[in-house]
């Protein structure tokens, strides 16, 4: 069987090297030190002969199978941060597949820092200091996962919030870029049905936003549910509490 390769984003060398010391065993390991690196990691390896290019010097000493099965970044990085790196990918801009599963591992727990996430489409959010267990349980689980279904421009013009800054997306904010409410006629006709959000579905469609209990939008109206955002909302329930029911339109 085929040693899945793991790509580990962290702009700490010493992250890196525990990372690579926990996880090695398992996968093949190639790291970089910032989005940008991680980047230039990606475009060296190539699709069709499973060979490197110039390299960064971080990933020359790895034999390649010319295949990235997943990504674990942290978001905190200069010059190119994890959220940024991701919607680059995401958008197409870097030259590389914009379905690759990807991981946020990171201490960062702000709400609107992890709705970015999930509104990018990332496969999982582990909160710093996760186990290596933890960290395998979930690259197993998502590293077979279908990628994003949204269009390129979506996720380009996706605004990144300033790492450090207070929660943005406030009750007010939210309530701006709500949905109609859902009508009885709606209800009562079967075409729209409200359950837990651990409740969701596959190809559901969700009928109205979906936002923490305090009102930070995290899903917008009309997203249709994928394998991806039912996993990064498993994990962002682990650190907020969501709404306890959100309409939705099935099938």
């Amino acid at each position: 069987m085929t040693q899945r390769t793991i790509l580990i984003v962290d702009d700490q060398a010493f992250v890196r090297q525990m990372m690579r010391r926990s996880l090695a065993g398992a996968y093949r390991i190639l790291e970089a030190g910032d989005g940008m690196d991680a980047i230039r990691v990606m475009r060296d390896i190539e699709p069709d002969t499973g060979s490197f290019g110039g390299g960064t010097g971080l990933a020359e000493s790895r034999e390649p199978d010319g295949r990235i099965d997943c990504i674990v970044s942290d978001i905190n990085m200069r010059p190119m941060n994890g959220l940024e790196f991701v919607r680059t990918i995401r958008a197409g801009g870097a030259a590389v597949s914009r379905d690759i599963p990807v991981i946020m591992l990171t201490s960062h727990t702000e709400k609107h820092l992890l709705a970015t996430s999930i509104a990018l489409d990332t496969n999982g959010y582990l909160i710093k200091p996760s186990s290596a267990k933890a960290v395998i349980e979930r690259i197993e689980q998502v590293a077979g996962m279908p990628g994003p279904v949204k269009p390129e421009s979506d996720y380009a013009a996706l605004a990144i919030p300033e790492l450090g800054a207070s929660d943005l997306w406030s009750v007010s904010v939210a309530l701006s870029h709500a949905m109609p409410p859902v009508s009885a006629a709606d209800l009562a006709g079967g075409r729209v049905v409200r359950v837990k959000p651990s409740e969701l579905k596959i190809d559901d469609r969700l009928a109205e936003n979906l936002c923490t209990e305090d009102g930070v939008l995290v899903v917008p109206g009309l997203s249709r549910v994928t394998p991806a955002l039912i996993a990064a909302i498993r994990d962002l329930s682990q650190h907020v509490t969501l709404q306890a029911q959100v309409a939705v339109f099935h099938g």
